[in-house]
């Protein structure tokens, strides 16, 4: 049993008593499902200070004003006095996180949690703070930031040929320095499939909001495509040959990011290689026409 979750139910729930349903470890988190008074609920413990955690106690907030499915906010705390830890505590959703190359659960995800996430707006772009307000001025200096950030990492360690860096930087400079929004949407930034539950192949709830930005909501669906390219383009976004050229440089961008990430943790970076080749080919393919 861990010694923190002991204190912080006693705390928030002034009982010693409950019971532990099952545990597991996240990247940044321990969690547990616990039973208190016959009913369920989620204890996330960071594993260190959470950086993103004011932004994700702020959209749990909105989620539950807004009427969008996700977990409730039940409590939360940055209270040091207990450890250099944050946690919350979340109300219980019942369901499953679909197969990664389940195309239904994808689709489902955006015709009924995507598309109303993506209408609300966002003063402010990139990363959202605790006021629910973007880092940056603009989209653009937030791509600029993804871009530098992964382009001079894998170059100073020599992850990608030098051929193939002058091919995204060349692409930055052609397109990706040219790319604008006017507005900043709400998007969710991290959409692999253990991101969501669904029921019967159908779009359910959002289990995590600790990567939400603000952008072009293009962004979120070059995500899903990361992660299953089977996904069908969403029917409110125009199908053009400059949403198309946003789309795969945003896939650029995102597996750039991907490739450090796997460096750094020692894992294969092959299959990741191999999609930055098509994204490269299918953009390029696109400034030509």
């Amino acid at each position: 049993m861990n010694e923190n979750l002991n204190k912080i139910i006693e705390k928030e729930f002034l009982i010693k008593k409950f019971r532990l349903i099952k545990s597991f470890e996240g990247n940044t988190h321990l969690v547990f499902l616990v039973e208190i008074d016959m009913k369920n609920f989620i204890v996330r413990i960071s594993k260190k200070e959470h950086k993103n955690f004011d932004s994700e106690m702020w959209a749990l907030k909105q989620f539950e004003k807004w009427k969008l499915p996700c977990a409730r906010l039940v409590k939360f705390s940055r209270n040091k006095k207990l450890g250099n830890f944050n946690y919350s505590i979340l109300t219980y959703v019942d369901g499953i996180h679909p197969e990664s190359s389940n195309v239904k659960a994808f689709e489902s995800l955006s015709e009924k949690g995507l598309f109303f996430i993506h209408k609300k707006d966002i003063k402010g772009f990139g990363d959202i703070n605790g006021q629910g307000i973007g880092k940056y001025k603009s989209w653009n200096e937030y791509l600029l930031f993804k871009f530098e950030k992964g382009y001079l990492n894998l170059k100073k360690n020599q992850v990608l040929t030098i051929g193939l860096l002058n091919e995204i930087e060349y692409l930055w400079r052609e397109f990706g320095n040219l790319i604008t929004v006017k507005r900043g949407k709400l998007l969710l930034g991290d959409l692999h499939n253990l991101n969501f539950f669904v029921k019967q192949n159908k779009f359910y709830s959002f289990i995590d909001l600790k990567s939400i930005l603000s952008g072009d909501s293009l962004w979120d669906y070059a995500l899903i495509y990361y992660y299953n390219e089977q996904f069908v383009w969403p029917r409110y976004i125009e199908l053009n040959n400059e949403n198309k050229k946003k789309f795969y440089f945003y896939c650029l961008l995102i597996g750039m990011n991907k490739i450090w990430f796997n460096y750094r943790k020692k894992r294969d970076t092959k299959e990741i290689k191999e999609k930055l080749f098509n994204y490269i080919k299918n953009l390029k393919e696109l400034i030509l026409l």
